[in-house]
C-alpha cells in the first residue's frame, strides 16, 4: 500500500497538469460527432470566406438535400496555395467531401469536412490514411473542430 500511494499520487499529478488543449480537443471533438446527428442542414448556395492578416479560405458550397458540391481554395502563409472542387454529403450539419485541388502542379484528393451553418463553416481535422483515392480520414467520429481559422458567411457573387 506504501509503494502504491506516491505511484497514484504521481499519476494524478501528471493528469492535472496535462496542457488544457487536450481537454478542448476532446469537447470540440464530442461536439463536431453530436453536431453530424442532431443538427438540421443546410440547403441551397451558401459562401464562406476566412480573411487573416496573411491567410485567406474561400468556400463555395452548394447544398441539394444530401449532396453538396463547390470550390474551395486556401491561400495560407509559408504554406503552398491550393484551389479546387470538392463533391460530397451532408451529414446533419457537417459536409463531407472529397477536394479535388492542385498545388505545386500536381493535382491531389484529399478528403474534407466542414460543420456548416447560416452563418459559419468550421473545418474539422484528424487522422489520415493514404488510400488509392486519395487521404481520407481514418475515423470520421474522431474528429476535431478548428475554430482558429472559422469562415463567416458572405454573400456569393457570380462565378
Amino acid at each position: 500500500m506504501k509503494r502504491f500511494f506516491p505511484a497514484l499520487c504521481a499519476a494524478t499529478t501528471m493528469l492535472c497538469s496535462c496542457d488544457a488543449n487536450f481537454t478542448t480537443s476532446v469537447s470540440e471533438t464530442k461536439a463536431v460527432d453530436t453536431a453530424m446527428h442532431s443538427m438540421p442542414t443546410i440547403s441551397g448556395k451558401h459562401c464562406y470566406v476566412f480573411a487573416g492578416a496573411k491567410d485567406t479560405i474561400r468556400m463555395t458550397v452548394t447544398v441539394n438535400d444530401k449532396q453538396a458540391s463547390g470550390s474551395l481554395s486556401y491561400k495560407l502563409s509559408e504554406k503552398d496555395r491550393n484551389e479546387g472542387r470538392f463533391e460530397g454529403t451532408m451529414s446533419g450539419d457537417t459536409l463531407f467531401a472529397d477536394y479535388h485541388f492542385q498545388s505545386e502542379g500536381v493535382q491531389s484528393v484529399r478528403e474534407v469536412a466542414f460543420i456548416l451553418s447560416d452563418s459559419k463553416a468550421v473545418e474539422a481535422y484528424g487522422a489520415l490514411v493514404v488510400t488509392n483515392e486519395g487521404t481520407r480520414f481514418s475515423d470520421r467520429r474522431a474528429l476535431s473542430a478548428d475554430h482558429s481559422f472559422t469562415l463567416s458567411k458572405e454573400n456569393c457573387t457570380e462565378e
